[in-house]
């Protein structure tokens, strides 16, 4: 899935398997990878090893060896931040 704001793509979500359960619109992920761009900063990369979309496509519930990666900038240092849970909201 791409999401896609003023600024062109602002994410990309990829999982080795989705399942879409259409009666309440959400969807299982295993092994879910999100990229997300923000204007004039590295891209961040967040994986786990499961993973919920819901609310209509716009939250994501992660769990299990949530891993976040930040990359470097010219003004800041790269960063790793892992949970064992996290929820994102989606622009």
């Amino acid at each position: 899935a791409t999401g896609r704001d003023a600024n062109g793509i602002a994410y990309v979500l990829e999982a080795k398997r989705l399942a879409h359960f259409p009666d309440d619109n959400t969807a299982l992920l295993d092994e879910p990878r999100l990229v997300q761009y923000e204007q004039d900063t590295s891209s961040r990369t967040t994986s786990s090893d499961s993973g919920l979309v819901y609310e209509n496509g716009t939250k994501i519930l992660l769990q299990g060896n949530v891993q976040v990666t930040q990359g470097a900038t010219d003004t800041a240092v790269g960063s790793v931040t892992s949970a064992d849970r996290m929820t994102i909201k989606l622009r």
